[in-house]
């Protein structure tokens, strides 16, 4: 690999002030603080993530992706502006010799302008996903070049490469996502009570237990909703009340003194004690149970 100019690097690296976070210092300084604690110096960033260091080690882009290396933005936050270009320009070193060129033909001129253009578009790729790109390019996996060390060959490759790099990261979510769910479903596993202690619960808070557990004509065990008692008393009060036997009015009377007699309350007192909730309520099973 070529010793680039550091001076020609310096003055020709584009800032990239444009796409630093504004308003997240503190996120920012933790990641800084991670990557120094992580990887150090930034010659230690160089020799981890050279092409030399690289050579025969493969990595999906999937992994690349949760890797945790830094991108292009954190290494010059973290080691100064240029950093980033420096990087890059030792690896699209590589690629160049790797492709056919020499050093007549991709100039330092041609390599910055080739790092300069990556860094300005693909900021937020990391190193281990850009190492696996290159990797993938100088196998052929993207464009060629035409007799010449056309930069552009390279940045297109870069996009058709993070169209890739979108449905690895769909796939990855999903793996965290279907890991999240099994753990939730370990968690309630491990809190889950028995139909029985849910029922012993239900009625010693006095309240129904309007579910059952029974089993089907295979012998399989299933939930399903217990249809509500009959109220002897309170179906007579409403069938009176609401007159759903379409009776004259002699026989509705006649039927309203035998109720009261037989249970010592008015069916018109009674139904008007439940309140317009009850009633509802008590209204909706009678439907559910098909009693119009």
């Amino acid at each position: 690999m070529m010793i680039e100019s550091k001076g020609l690097i310096k003055t020709q690296s584009k800032a990239i002030t444009k796409n630093q976070p504004t308003s997240c210092s503190a996120s920012i300084n933790r990641e800084k603080q991670r990557i120094f604690n992580e990887y150090g110096t930034f010659d230690n960033v160089l020799m981890s993530f050279s092409p030399s260091s690289q050579v025969g080690s493969k990595m999906p882009i999937g992994k690349a992706f949760k890797s945790n290396a830094p991108t292009l933005t954190y290494l010059d936050l973290c080691y100064g502006e240029g950093s980033a270009i420096t990087w890059l320009v030792a690896w699209v070193s590589d690629v160049y010799g790797i492709c056919g060129f020499v050093n007549n033909e991709a100039t330092d001129n041609i390599k910055i302008m080739t790092a300069n253009a990556i860094k300005d578009e693909y900021y937020f790729l990391n190193l281990n996903e850009l190492i696996t790109f290159f990797k993938m390019f100088i196998a052929g996996k993207f464009e060629k070049f035409y007799k010449k060390p056309n930069p552009q060959v390279i940045t297109k490759s870069l996009n058709t490469f993070c169209s890739h790099r979108i449905d690895a990261i769909k796939a990855v979510e999903a793996n965290i996502q279907k890991e999240k769910e099994a753990k939730e479903d370990e968690a309630i596993k491990q809190n889950a009570i028995t139909y029985e202690e849910w029922a012993e619960r239900k009625k010693a808070k006095g309240e129904e237990v309007n579910i059952e557990l029974i089993e089907d004509e295979k012998g399989n065990k299933i939930f399903r909703v217990k249809a509500p008692k009959a109220d002897v008393r309170l179906d007579s009060a409403y069938m009176i009340v609401k007159n759903t036997t379409n009776a004259d009015f002699k026989a509705i009377c006649k039927l309203r003194e035998c109720f009261v007699k037989k249970y010592g309350i008015d069916p018109y007192d009674l139904i008007r004690s439940l309140g317009n909730k009850k009633l509802r309520e008590y209204e909706e099973r009678r439907n559910c149970q098909g009693n119009h």
